[in-house]
């Protein structure tokens, strides 16, 4: 639960991609009726790639090392601990999840197929994680951490990284909190 949970953070921050709009979209199919105060749900369009995803390395020498925190206004940063963050082939596939719900929406599950390439870490008391026996790639980097005092409401934070063969790559998986504008709600379940 707490991975398919997660998944829906993957998605939620890419500033290198332009939003996936529902509205005037011609296929009026693709967004589901939800109750009001419900996020939408999307239907995938692009189908599943499994050749694609065949052709994925599933075992490397790379390792990827993170935290996963807030910048608080006050300058206080707030780690994201005990927190599950995923790491996920950037695909094309991936993509559609991070641009839906970078817009705010939610996507239909992926695949199942997708899971088995995508791998997850756990972050400790200080937010930090470590992931190893990356194959060479571009990947998605996803954690979601809770606002303080927000009443469970969770901030989404997604990067896309390129990890070479046999690399250590450090990464800052942060946000600063805006208290001026409500965050995207959810989490990422991208590939979980």
């Amino acid at each position: 639960m707490f991975r398919w949970l997660m998944a829906v953070t993957l998605g939620l921050v890419l500033s290198s991609h332009q939003t996936l709009r529902a509205e005037g979209d011609p296929d009026d199919a693709h967004v589901d009726t939800t109750l009001e105060g419900e996020t939408p749900t999307l239907r995938r369009k692009e189908p599943f790639p499994a050749d694609e995803y065949a052709r994925l390395a599933t075992r490397g020498d790379g390792v990827l090392r993170g935290r996963l925190f807030l910048h608080h206004p006050c300058g206080k940063c707030v780690p994201s601990v005990g927190e599950t963050v995923a790491i996920a082939p950037a695909t094309r596939y991936a993509e559609e999840e991070v641009r839906a719900i970078e817009a705010g929406l939610t996507i239909e599950p992926p695949d199942p197929r997708a899971r088995q390439h995508t791998r997850y870490a756990e972050t400790d008391d200080d937010g930090y994680f470590t992931v190893g026996d990356l194959p060479a790639g571009d990947y998605f980097v996803a954690g979601s951490v809770s606002l303080p005092g927000a009443n469970h409401r969770r901030q989404a934070i997604v990067r896309r990284v390129r990890l070479e063969a046999g690399d250590t790559l450090s990464l800052a998986l942060s946000r600063h909190v805006d208290l001026g504008r409500p965050p995207v709600h959810g989490r990422s379940r991208l590939a979980t």
